[in-house]
């Protein structure tokens, strides 16, 4: 929570004022989250702060907020790409996405449970930035790092408007939210992309990817690269209940005999 409440004062995201006339703030809560790696292992406990989104109001608290993501079809794509041509690959996640955006419009919110103001307790929080929650910020971080990613020679593609190529240094970046995968023919090319990204916002270099949306990544080589979901279908079977079910190479009985279903014949005369 300290770690969370550091990022945002950092980031300017907000001042402490009293609430205009006629205007209402929005309440905010702490949502902790225990992170885990496509093999559901544990990663890290995290704690964000997050605004009540559903309590905003379309026209005064916002606008639009459709933003893209990268397909999972996409990124298996690009992955084949990477083995077929021995490109290599950098994750690179940006911390605290969310609050390197401008607020886009003028929005109040209530101070948080635990880091309420001793000398100013019943004043609000007038948003420079945005902020997790809001039903817009999403769009607001993906217009902002969709602009800088352009600026540094990028263009999007029309078939995944979340991947975007550079002709110039023959490099691919598929962005899902706050995660970016960089592809390119060098190592040197990937770190300078990355260093790049990095005097913008505040990134994390995550190394060769191992994981990403719920994939395992398995590289062996620059030319084999093998993908799988064991950590999802740990967590399907756990929900189910069945981590303790007996395994089977297949998932009906082998000798099980199939019968062919009779074509009725009304059913043949109208087909």
């Amino acid at each position: 929570m300290d770690e969370e409440m550091d990022s945002i004062h950092y980031n300017g995201t907000w001042n402490l004022e009293d609430l205009p006339s006629g205007r209402r703030s929005i309440g905010v809560k702490w949502v902790f989250k225990v992170k885990r790696d496509a093999l559901n292992k544990f990663q890290r406990y995290k704690a964000r702060l997050v605004a009540k989104g559903y309590s905003q109001v379309a026209g005064l608290d916002f606008d639009k907020t459709f933003a893209p993501v990268v397909r999972i079809d996409s990124i298996c794509m690009l992955l084949a790409l990477a083995a077929h041509l021995g490109l290599y690959i950098i994750h690179a996640d940006c911390k605290t996405a969310f609050l390197n955006g401008l607020s886009d419009l003028e929005i109040y919110l209530q101070q948080p449970e635990g880091f309420i103001s001793k000398h100013h307790p019943h004043k609000v929080l007038h948003l420079n930035k945005s902020l997790y929650g809001l039903r817009q910020a999403p769009r607001i971080w993906y217009l902002l790092l969709c602009n800088t990613i352009c600026e540094l020679g990028f263009f999007p593609l029309d078939t995944d408007p979340s991947i975007y190529f550079s002709p110039s240094l023959h490099a691919f970046l598929a962005v899902y939210v706050d995660d970016v995968l960089i592809f390119a023919s060098s190592q040197h090319t990937c770190q300078d992309i990355f260093k790049q990204l990095n005097a913008h916002f505040k990134m994390e270099n995550l190394g060769a990817p191992s994981s990403f949306l719920g994939l395992n990544i398995i590289r062996d080589g620059l030319h084999s690269i093998t993908i799988n979901q064991t950590g999802y279908i740990d967590r399907i079977l756990t929900r189910f209940q069945m981590q303790d079910a007996l395994p089977a190479r297949m998932p009906l009985e082998p000798l099980l005999p199939l019968l062919q279903t009779p074509i009725s014949p009304n059913k043949h005369a109208n087909t």
